[in-house]
């Protein structure tokens, strides 16, 4: 907590912290509150420049609720290269006063931050497992989606193969101009000179190739 020390131009702002009950609650000399116990206690901030001003502050330390599951709502998250997406978390029951923590099996592919944000880095596979503070786990399993190829030069009538980063199935091709560039199965030819895009769609999640013959 932050004590705000009137007028503006006081020559001195500092405060000393103390509680009534440290069985209950402590507090540094920072402002941090520490809780102890279950109960009630009062947090006092006083003027040190000898004017005896005081504020105070009523703590409640509730029981420790402990939590029987948690849920996250993306089971399969399918990103593109530098997508991000928060994970939608749940802990049971609600009242529960446990804190969660998240954590990634393959940082060089996925990460995730404090607050449950993932980001996808590289193409490939990881494992986001959620932990409460009494133990409980859930999990999200997280494909990173990305082309070997993102732009692609042919000459008339050439053929190249593109493919998306370690799926061999589930892969739907489709050129935005056949004119100037088809695709099956991955295997781009060239038709007429031009530019247009090849898009790879996995899961709904679609990626862009530039094709300029």
């Amino acid at each position: 907590i932050r004590a705000i020390v009137t007028p503006s131009n006081a020559t001195v702002k500092k405060v000393t912290w103390s509680s009534s009950d440290e069985a209950v609650a402590t507090i540094d000399t920072n402002g941090n509150i520490y809780a102890v116990a279950e109960g009630v206690c009062k947090i006092q901030a006083e003027t040190q420049d000898g004017s005896n001003k005081k504020a105070y502050c009523w703590l409640y330390v509730l029981p420790k609720v402990p939590s029987s599951s948690v849920v996250v709502s993306q089971r399969d998250l399918y990103l593109p290269i530098g997508d991000r997406e928060q994970l939608s978390v749940s802990v049971l029951p609600s009242n529960s006063t446990d804190n969660v923590k998240f954590a990634s099996d393959n940082k060089t592919s996925v990460t995730v931050s404090k607050t449950g944000v993932v980001r996808a880095r590289k193409p490939g596979k990881a494992e986001i497992t959620i932990t409460t503070s009494s133990g409980k786990t859930a999990t999200c399993n997280v494909t990173v989606l990305g082309l070997n190829r993102t732009t692609l030069d042919l000459n008339l009538y050439e053929s190249e193969t593109i493919r998306v980063e370690d799926m061999t199935s589930g892969v739907v091709w489709e050129s935005e101009d056949s004119s100037i560039a088809t695709v099956s199965g991955g295997v781009v030819t060239s038709r007429k000179a031009g530019t247009t895009r090849i898009i790879a769609t996995v899961k709904g999640v679609k990626l862009y190739c530039t094709v300029t013959v």
